[in-house]
């Protein structure tokens, strides 16, 4: 018996964080979007900024037009300057890259990689960072992107991230070779078995295989069709146990990280 490898897309290592001011949007772009008054005259500015074509995926389009709308008003009505919003959009837009970068759960590098992001833009140490925001608008900056993004972090890797998908394929020697048949649906593994098939309808290819197959191969079909059946199951729960766990540890360490954040500009504040 032999067993086909499974191959799985090692990611590459994402951009580095880096002063990013004027990278994404513009002076220009800035401006502009604060003249216009309708909401989907913005929209339509905003997807013409980011090269959001007509023909690409329109699920994706309307994700991201909402997310970098709503983070310019946050952004407009929290009073930051044309360099500030450029900046601020820019985070918010690597931050994404970087969180769709792998379809695994790396929602703590991504947390780790929009901190440092952040930071490169609060401190004045040229040419490595540069100081557009003080304490209190990081500290906002911060709780608008683990309310908005963070929040809803599962919901856009499922919307931006290709789906690792299990191919398994068998082949036993002495016995004739026989089509792949694949079993799963769209967004759940799949497992392709050969030549183990899922049983079919088809009557005369029942009739067929019968006429074929000795009783003893039939058997040995049906106990390793189920057997797998048992073990992808497994598998998948145990993956999806584990992915649960690791968020809820990650948002545990974000509240606490707030939480210290907070109680540190309360005892500010009373010096």
């Amino acid at each position: 018996m032999t067993h086909n490898c499974i191959h799985v897309p090692v990611p590459k290592p994402g951009p580095l964080p880096q002063i990013c001011v004027w990278s994404d949007f513009s002076l220009k772009d800035i401006d502009e979007l604060k003249l216009l008054q309708q909401t989907e005259d913005a929209r339509r500015k905003i997807a013409e900024i980011l090269v959001l074509k007509e023909n690409d995926d329109h699920m994706k389009k309307l994700i991201l037009t909402d997310l970098f709308y709503y983070a310019f008003i946050f952004a407009t009505e929290s009073k930051f300057n044309e360099e500030q919003i450029s900046a601020f959009l820019s985070i918010i837009k690597r931050t994404h890259e970087k969180a769709i970068e792998s379809p695994f759960g790396n929602i703590e590098d991504s947390f780790s990689y929009f901190k440092e992001l952040l930071l490169r833009h609060c401190v004045k140490r040229p040419p490595f960072s540069i100081q557009l925001y003080d304490m209190s608008e990081a500290k906002k900056i911060t709780d608008y992107v683990l309310d908005t993004y963070f929040k809803h972090y599962k919901l856009y890797k499922y919307a931006f991230t290709a789906k690792v998908r299990l191919d398994l394929t068998f082949s036993y020697n002495g016995l004739p070779e026989e089509p792949e048949e694949s079993v799963g649906g769209a967004g759940e593994t799949e497992v392709s078995i050969d030549p183990i098939s899922d049983g079919g309808t088809d009557e005369e290819g029942e009739e067929h295989a019968e006429e074929e197959e000795p009783e003893a191969v039939k058997e040995l079909r049906t106990m390793i069709n189920s057997t797998l059946t048992d073990e992808v199951h497994k598998l998948k729960l145990n993956v999806d146990h584990q992915l649960k766990a690791n968020e809820e540890a990650i948002l545990k360490k974000m509240s606490e990280v707030t939480g210290i954040d907070r109680a540190h500009s309360r005892k500010s504040r009373k010096k």
